[in-house]
């Protein structure tokens, strides 16, 4: 197609969010945008200002004119940007043209700059373009910044071997930063000259270049470690807000550390905590608990300095503060206590995963405050539809293990586990029904529910799963013959690979029933194990 006067093969890419994080307790944190800078280099505040996470990555269609646009109607803007030349060409010079990006006060009348000037940008202008498209777009204004953004990477791919650090980064930012299509061949082609490119990038460049690959979820094979080392040099050269992001992405893409990086990090990042912000702060806990950074000291410095500011955390912040401080097992009871104050106040602004989270954190740290769980239930009674499967397993499991025995929001609960239960991982039904032992629910259509899915789902098992299943269906009376001959066999399977605490519950389980037909073999399978 002619794109800017420019024929071009654009390929759309149709990439969308995969997960929510942390995410679930027990697998990393919960996702959080970090605060990111723009092509000037300064830090620009906030996140995508589309709330706390960035915008899903909605697919698109094609880019013709005339085409239907992604939200299903006409495109937001008319395809005008068709000319074969300049209609400016003799007045503008390159300068002029920039000046005119950047005097540029809202998204129309860059968009209109981009249509007169665009077969004449070069790779300055396509740079400071995308930045002026993050800066100047609004809530409402989504999708005309999607569109030009995908314009725009039509004219970077054109000027990419002219790009260097700076304005490789800035794009690979921006586009992360507005969402929607990506083109992947600019994101390839942009990997392949940040190989070439790494020794002109600084410490601003490489923090948004590493940002924007965890967020996009770009393949970085072998770069990334060229990246960690070029980083590595230039550590002490990094901003608070440049330290924090960079941890996070490193995170976020789970890039194996080596302990001079991380110890170089720390040097750096301790002496400078003071001046890190709340979502800084957050985000780094978050990133240390995933990475299991657990130095006393930076920890202790981080906990002196996060007490202050515990005011300026988001409900995000809150809440994957306190999924990370369960995973690192921090047990500061001055921090702890300045953090329930904060989160009681802040819980009316927690979404459900966020509640979720919590709890699940709370439980895992045995905090056990019951103004605090009060507050909890109140808002989560009212949100639980919302939550997802993940969620309302850890949930339950959270609730047995802080002793919560509400029956109204047990019968919530119940009422919406049993819609989703389809949904719930082989993780996720053994702690619900080990859980429901626990809290004495014994809801026969709920358990019969269970027991149709689980019973498709026990190959995905684990020996511990095995194990806290047949525990609970004890407990509880569960004499299904079909599930207990399916849980049996799967368990002959793996009983090789159960470990003593394992063996010694199921023993218990099968020794306090009578009525579940568990054959001679497995049993002396069992006392063979048992020594």
């Amino acid at each position: 197609m002619v794109v800017l006067g420019i024929q071009v093969k654009m390929e759309v890419h149709e990439q969308a969010w995969a997960d929510e994080r942390p995410i679930w307790p027990g697998r990393g944190g919960k996702r959080t945008e970090p605060q990111t800078g723009g092509d000037d280099g300064s830090m620009a505040a906030g996140n995508t200002g589309h709330g706390r996470t960035s915008p899903a990555m909605r697919p698109a269609g094609p880019s013709q004119a005339g085409r239907e646009s992604a939200s299903g109607g006409q495109r937001s803007r008319p395809r005008r940007i068709s000319y074969e030349h300049d209609s400016d060409e003799a007045t503008t010079s390159p300068i002029a043209l920039m000046g005119k990006i950047g005097g540029c006060t809202a998204l129309r009348s860059l968009d209109q700059v981009l249509t007169d000037h665009g077969p004449r940008f070069n790779y300055r202008h396509v740079s400071s373009a995308m930045t002026k498209v993050v800066k100047l777009h609004r809530l409402m204004e989504v999708n005309i910044a999607q569109e030009m953004m995908q314009d725009l990477s039509v004219l970077a791919l054109r000027e990419l071997d002219s790009m260097d650090g700076r304005p490789l980064s800035s794009v690979l930012w921006a586009l992360a930063k507005i969402g929607g299509p990506v083109n992947p061949t600019l994101v390839q082609g942009i990997l392949v000259r940040t190989k070439e490119e790494l020794a002109s990038f600084n410490a601003h460049d490489i923090s948004n270049l590493v940002w924007a690959m965890a967020t996009l979820r770009a393949p970085s094979n072998d770069l990334i470690h060229e990246i960690v080392t070029a980083a590595e040099r230039k550590l002490p050269q990094f901003k608070p807000q440049e330290l924090s992001n960079t941890l996070w992405a490193l995170a976020t893409m789970e890039v194996p550390l080596g302990g001079s990086f991380l110890e170089s990090w720390m040097k750096c990042a301790v002496l400078k905590l003071p001046a890190f912000n709340a979502q800084n702060l957050s985000n780094t806990l978050w990133a240390a608990a995933k990475l299991g950074i657990e130095d006393e000291a930076f920890i202790a410095t981080w906990l002196s300095v996060a007490k202050l500011k515990l005011p300026d955390f988001s409900a995000q912040n809150m809440s994957n503060t306190s999924w990370a401080a369960s995973k690192l097992g921090i047990e500061d009871e001055a921090f702890i206590a300045t953090w329930l104050s904060e989160a009681k106040l802040k819980l009316p602004g927690f979404n459900a995963q966020e509640l979720a989270n919590t709890l699940w954190a709370v439980a895992n740290l045995g905090i056990k405050d019951e103004a605090f769980i009060t507050a909890w239930l109140r808002l989560a009674k009212l949100k639980l539809p919302e939550f997802t499967a993940q969620g309302l397993a850890n949930t339950l499991w959270a609730a047995a293990n802080l002793g919560i025995e509400d029956e109204a929001f047990t019968t919530s609960w119940l009422r919406v586990a049993k819609l989703k239960l389809p949904e719930f991982t082989a993780q996720a039904l053994s702690n619900t029904l080990w859980a429901a032992s626990k809290l004495g629910i014994e809801d026969e259509a709920f358990i019969a529910a269970w027991l149709s899915v689980a019973k498709l789902k026990l190959p995905g098992f684990n020996t511990q799963n095995l194990s806290n299943t047949l525990w609970a269906a004890d407990k509880l009376g569960i004499e299904d013959e079909a599930f207990i001959a399916a849980w049996l066999s799967e368990a002959k399977l793996k009983l090789p690979t159960f470990n003593q605490v394992d063996v010694r519950q199921v023993a218990t389980a099968i020794a306090s029933s009578d009525s579940w037909n568990i054959d001679s073999v497995f049993r002396n399978m069992i006392k063979a194990r048992l020594g």
